[in-house]
């Protein structure tokens, strides 16, 4: 029989074992820690789901997992592509603008540019607005958004409510 142990042999060396432990309970953690905080001062809402728990633990997994996944490897794998072709710094420049850039783009995919840049800026945003306002004819079709000032705008406006005003 073969010796095989030699795969075995960083993780009892380099104790990988531990460290990766260290990695995913400061992974869950950490991200865990701030999300309470922001439900403690009320900068966020917990609502129940109307949804199937089959489509809602799907969804978890896709936000959670799979997509940091796919994108620590493509961030990874273009760091070091752009590393061995320009150096250390200019690839660290490289892909923070990239990273920063994809995530200003997801998120003004859903609002305004400007509004984008102020979410990605860290800023407090408001608790709540008051109320939202009944709907007045120039703003059917559209949905309002409490914007970081506290008042409400109309956004997504549908084309059929040319009168309406564009966020």
């Amino acid at each position: 029989m073969r010796n095989r142990s030699w795969w075995a042999d960083p993780w009892r060396t380099h104790a990988i074992g531990r460290s990766l432990g260290w990695g995913l309970a400061a992974g869950f953690t950490l991200p865990t820690a701030v999300i309470m905080v922001l439900y403690a001062t009320g900068a966020i809402d917990l609502t129940r789901s109307t949804a199937s728990a089959t489509s809602v633990a799907a969804t978890a997994l896709t936000a959670a997992v799979l997509t940091p996944v796919i994108e620590e490897t493509l961030a990874r794998y273009l760091l070091r592509l752009i590393e061995h072709l320009a150096g250390t710094w200019t690839a660290l420049g490289v892909t923070a603008v990239l990273f920063g850039a994809g995530h200003v783009a997801m998120a003004a995919a859903n609002d305004t540019l400007p509004d984008a840049l102020l979410y990605a800026l860290p800023a407090r945003r408001p608790v709540s607005c008051s109320p939202a306002p009944t709907s007045s004819p120039e703003q059917c079709g559209c949905r309002l958004r409490c914007t970081p000032a506290g008042t409400w705008r109309p956004t997504h406006c549908s084309a059929r409510t040319s009168s309406a005003p564009t966020g």
